[in-house]
């Protein structure tokens, strides 16, 4: 979660709807987002961290995510890519946790699970390059959406 903050694929605002700029003192680092259940906001509550602030306000604790513009990007061009499994959607997460058991139950092996996994991601990521040209014309549309869309708010 901290690595897409870090990358600026996400924002992070708090129940009020402020959102958290990199830099803000107000509360620490290390709060996990949690709860949530919407789209874009966490896996949902897993006893950790949530709904309280260490500020006392209302609800205001709460941390959602929010996409930016590289993020929503991302989503789109991997989307256009027609990658075999989704890059948008956490199958991969789902896929390697199931993997995972398996390696503990006995019927597979962290050897076999190891391969497959980088044989998978060598893949996506060869087919990404090929295709780098369709995250491009993705960022550069929403760039120039926004930059439209301010250019008439301030007429």
């Amino acid at each position: 979660i901290q690595k897409i903050q870090d990358r600026e694929y996400v924002a992070t605002t708090t129940g009020g709807g402020t959102t958290a700029a990199e830099g803000d003192d107000e509360e620490p680092d290390e709060t996990p987002a949690t709860r949530g259940g919407g789209r874009g906001r966490g896996r949902g509550g897993r006893g950790r961290g949530g709904g309280g602030s260490a500020r006392g306000g209302r609800g205001s604790g709460l941390k959602v995510f929010v996409p930016t513009q590289l993020g929503v990007a991302l989503i789109l061009g991997f989307d256009r890519m027609s990658f075999e499994t989704s890059l948008g959607k956490p199958f991969l997460r789902k896929e390697m946790e199931l993997q995972m058991k398996a390696i503990c139950e006995g019927s597979t092996t962290r050897r076999a699970v190891l391969d497959q996994s980088i044989a998978q991601y060598r893949q996506v990521f060869l087919q990404s390059q090929e295709q780098v040209g369709v995250l491009k014309q993705i960022y550069d549309a929403l760039i120039e959406q926004i930059a439209d869309t301010r250019l008439q708010s301030r007429s």
